[in-house]
């Protein structure tokens, strides 16, 4: 028992003097606590504390994310309003539809519609910071010839207009009256996920191309540097091998979404025009060494994991022409909504000269010809466009042209878009319904309602070729194609001089469009030389063209001419249909790739020539709308992606051309 009884004391008081030492421990801290102005706290209240303080820490206003208040802002509403610093309303403070913080606060989204109002020096609307004191209560104001002076902008575009012109500035340096340089984003016409990234050199719309394979929704890096009357450029933190030599004073940068496309409206789903959306997440500029802003801790690189862009504007209603592949292919006019004659399958003998590459199985081949015909029954004329079938060996007529108004027209150049639209030119002037008379220098863009033998919808003028300089006889457009990048390639039927090219109906010509409809404008440059196809008989003419840039080792071209071609120990004419692998580094060797011979086309010349691959439904042809003022695809990219997918392990990209004889 004396033992129980020592142990029990020794344990209270040991526990006494323990406690007293946490009670020494904790006032002590407290003191100190006290003495730098904070409360001690528990585990609990400090972690409650800590989540207030993170919240007070996050974005309250777009400005907060670029830390900094030497800028204004531009509207394209109320007559472009300017929101400044320290203004009503304070740009400090401001947000809006046109100029926000994204979901994840990370980023500053831009958005200017096509008919929004304009500064009185620019027909383009904008939603765009310009480059101010610390400040933001003066205009800033520098120099080429003295300091130096840089902004880099971290950037994605998430929307493009949808019209003619799919174009957006980013980026400038602008000088007492008129930009200098800008980067300007540039749509494709055909596929509207993808860009083109340019640097402009004054009014020189292209004067260094960053990239062609821009996708929207990506982020990406580019900078300005000036020093010494230069301009220096990078582009996701790489210096560009390309520098502006420039004497300009009373400069400033800007920053944000200037839609290129004012005026342009293409109505949307819920009746608003489209427009151009921009997302900044980092903008830094420096002058001599100082600098403000947010940088970008690294350089983006174009293929990362795209930002997610804001929903596409997309105008309704849209065509779908070729949908998923399904067990049994249909061509137009073969289910019982659409009833047309039933084609009969063709004859199987192989051509008699076998060509080296064949056409492969669910392919299509669309042609015209300079003459009416009949093929199994299927009675067409030369304003038609025939489909043929590599999978079945059927012929159907794709496109009627007398049941839209173009009896007596004859189709010498067509092709088709992604979004199930035709363009096409023809042989002589015509008047066509809904435009007027057309040039047979122009193109026109036919968006349909239902195809085959019962051939509805309405037409656009999509390109003027007097605009652009072909108003010569031998300028008429007799083969055409568009490529993802928005280039329309074009032969002529003789002689042309546009520019400082000169050539003749053997060539193909690459137009890279500023805008096209009535007001058509870009630049042309040389994209094969006949000769360099082996069109080498001055008499010979190219009147087809299609360009396959899916494969992986090059684009394929394909090509048909008036005249005889004579091959490696092959010889071929103008139903026939040739192709190459286009390469800088091997010669455009053409090949027979389809015989009409075989296929009983050998009684017709082709002048217009066309592929897909899967297959195409008249009675899956939607109601589509032309736009307004241009001749602009719709957006609605789902067939070209379902191509894209099915095209994705070849290896080749191939042209076809028809060859003609005169």
């Amino acid at each position: 028992m004396k033992n129980n009884k020592f142990s029990w004391g020794f344990s209270l008081v040991f526990l006494c003097a323990s406690l007293v030492v946490v009670l020494a421990l904790y006032r002590t801290q407290a003191v100190q606590a006290a003495s730098n102005g904070s409360t001690a706290l528990t585990g609990v209240e400090n972690q409650g504390k800590q989540v207030q303080q993170n919240a007070s820490n996050a974005l309250q206003n777009p400005l907060d994310l670029i830390h900094s208040t030497g800028w204004k802002l531009t509207l394209p509403v109320n007559s472009a309003q300017e929101i400044k610093v320290g203004g009503n309303p304070n740009l400090a403070t401001y947000a809006s539809e046109w100029f926000h913080l994204n979901t994840t606060q990370d980023g500053i989204v831009f958005k200017a519609k096509t008919d929004g109002a304009t500064t009185s020096g620019s027909g383009n609307p904008r939603s765009e910071l310009r480059e101010m004191t610390g400040d933001g209560k003066t205009n800033a104001t520098w120099s080429s010839a003295t300091g130096t002076h840089s902004m880099e902008v971290e950037f994605a575009v998430n929307a493009l207009p949808i019209g003619s012109k799919p174009q957006v500035v980013t980026g400038q340096i602008h000088d007492a009256s008129d930009d200098v340089t800008v980067f300007r984003v540039e749509g494709s016409l055909t596929d509207r996920s993808l860009a083109s990234i340019w640097i402009t050199d004054g009014n020189t719309s292209h004067g260094h191309l960053l990239t062609n394979a821009y996708h929207l929704g990506d982020k990406y890096r580019v900078g300005f540097s000036v020093a010494g009357k230069q301009i220096h450029f990078t582009f996701n933190g790489q210096s560009v091998d390309y520098v502006q030599n420039k004497a300009f004073s009373g400069a400033y940068f800007k920053a944000g979404a200037y839609n290129q496309s004012g005026g342009n409206c293409t109505k949307l789903a819920d009746g608003q025009c489209d427009y151009a959306e921009v997302t900044i997440y980092a903008l830094q500029v420096c002058h001599d060494g100082n600098c403000t802003g947010n940088a970008a801790s690294t350089a983006p690189p174009l293929t990362a994991t795209p930002n997610t862009p804001t929903a596409m504007p997309t105008a309704l209603p849209t065509v779908t022409l070729i949908p998923s592949p399904t067990a049994t292919p249909t061509l137009p006019g073969q289910s019982s909504s659409a009833p047309t004659a039933t084609p009969t399958n063709l004859p199987t003998t192989a051509p008699t000269s076998t060509p080296t590459t064949q056409p492969k199985a669910d392919q299509l081949i669309y042609l015209s010809s300079t003459s009416d015909g009949k093929i199994n029954n299927i009675a067409f004329k030369d304003e038609d466009v025939m489909a043929y079938d590599t999978t079945t060996d059927q012929w159907q007529l794709y496109f009627d042209g007398s049941d839209v108004g173009l009896t007596g027209a004859d189709i010498d150049a067509f092709t088709l878009l992604p979004d199930s639209s035709l363009l096409f030119s023809l042989t002589t002037a015509k008047k066509v319904p809904g435009i007027g008379k057309v040039d047979d220098s122009d193109i026109v863009r036919f968006v349909p309602t239902a195809l085959g033998s019962t051939t509805a919808g309405a037409f656009e003028l999509y390109f003027a070729g007097a605009k652009v300089g072909l108003t010569e006889n031998g300028e008429d457009i007799d083969a055409l194609a568009v490529l993802k990048d928005g280039r329309l390639i074009i032969s002529t039927t003789g002689r042309y001089t546009v520019g400082n090219l000169a050539g003749d109906g053997r060539d193909l010509l690459a137009f890279t469009p500023l805008s096209l409809g009535a007001n058509t404008a870009g630049d042309w440059a040389l994209y094969r030389k006949g000769s360099e196809m082996g069109l080498n008989d001055s008499k010979m003419n190219t009147s087809g063209v299609w360009i396959d840039e899916n494969p992986l080792d090059g684009a394929h071209l394909y090509v048909s001419a008036i005249g005889r071609y004579v091959g490696d120990q092959w010889q071929g004419d103008a139903n026939d249909i040739y192709t190459c692998l286009l390469s800088p580094e091997t010669p455009c060797t053409l090949q027979r790739f389809w015989d009409g011979n075989a296929y009983t086309f050998g009684s017709e010349t082709i002048d217009g020539l066309a592929m897909t691959f899967g297959y195409a439904d008249a009675n899956l042809v939607k109601t589509a709308s032309a736009s307004e003022d241009d001749g602009g695809a719709s957006d609605d990219m789902e067939p070209a992606d379902e191509l894209a997918a099915r095209d994705e392990n070849l290896a080749v990209y191939q042209l076809f051309l028809p060859v003609v004889t005169k």
